[in-house]
């Protein structure tokens, strides 16, 4: 099922995208390690709508709001549009192939497609298990590039980022 921005996300998210840039290949190597980790996620969620409710209270003194759905399956939290950083899911390990009882728990960091490569070459030669193989992951958005292992204590790592180029878009419109 796809991703459902929240009302008026979508011309955010579309905004979002289309003014993508990846800053942090331009960057100083050293500065780009600040903020490498995207997003972490909490699985096992009995009653979604209830854990969304208290996640809601919960997390507003902190500016935190529902970003994206995925019905049925997982809620994401977060301070900027279209920039869920905190997700809370129905299963255990949220979105992913991992059987129900592996995964505990989900974090993604952020990198470049040659990172997501190397990544999933090293995690796999230190046991690391396959939860989703370097690729495109449309299901998000169309240019996030991410692989997915599921570590030997059962939680699924994810190291994901978007192409390194820039896309430029003007959206028009006409004001009555």
């Amino acid at each position: 099922m796809p991703i459902q921005p929240q009302g008026d996300q979508y011309i955010t998210y579309i905004t979002a995208l289309a003014f993508s840039l990846r800053l942090n290949d331009r960057l100083p190597e050293n500065s780009t390690r600040a903020m490498s980790i995207d997003h972490v996620g909490l699985g096992g969620m009995k009653d979604l709508d209830a854990a969304q409710a208290f996640y809601e209270k919960a997390l507003a003194p902190l500016g935190f709001r529902v970003r994206m759905t995925i019905p049925g399956e997982a809620i994401g939290f977060g301070t900027a549009p279209c920039q869920p950083n905190f997700w809370i899911a129905s299963s255990p390990v949220g979105r992913g192939n991992a059987p129900p009882s592996e995964a505990a728990a989900h974090v993604a960091f952020k990198g470049t497609q040659d990172q997501v490569r190397a990544f999933d070459e090293a995690a796999l030669g230190a046991g690391g298990k396959c939860n989703g193989p370097p690729g495109f992951r449309t299901n998000y958005h169309p240019f996030y590039y991410a692989s997915f292992i599921i570590d030997p204590y059962g939680n699924n790592i994810e190291l994901g980022g978007e192409p390194r180029f820039i896309m430029a878009m003007v959206l028009v419109y006409r004001r009555d």
